[in-house]
């Protein structure tokens, strides 16, 4: 059932009185259990964008400290395009 449908499916529960407490109640529990299954996938993805960006920081670092006169955008290039500095030799 669609979020939109919600407020009219429980108006049609809350007159049949009393009877329909619990099926009232399981609508928004089965609602957010759906929720939450649709916003794993885009949490999961969103973490794995962190943690890459994390690791292209270290990467950063890790090569600036070791070859204090290279310029940060041609090390950077090098990684988007799949070519470490043992690639280039």
């Amino acid at each position: 059932m669609s979020i939109r449908r919600m407020p009219e499916c429980a108006a049609a529960l809350r007159r049949l009185g009393v009877a329909s407490a619990g099926r009232r109640e399981a609508i928004p529990v089965e609602q957010r259990g759906a929720l939450a299954e649709r916003m794993a996938q885009p949490r999961a993805c969103l973490e794995l964008l962190d943690d890459q960006i994390e690791n292209c920081e270290r990467i950063e670092r890790d090569a600036s400290r070791s070859a204090p006169g290279r310029s940060r955008d041609s090390g950077r290039a090098r990684r988007w395009h799949g070519l470490g500095s043992a690639d280039l030799r």
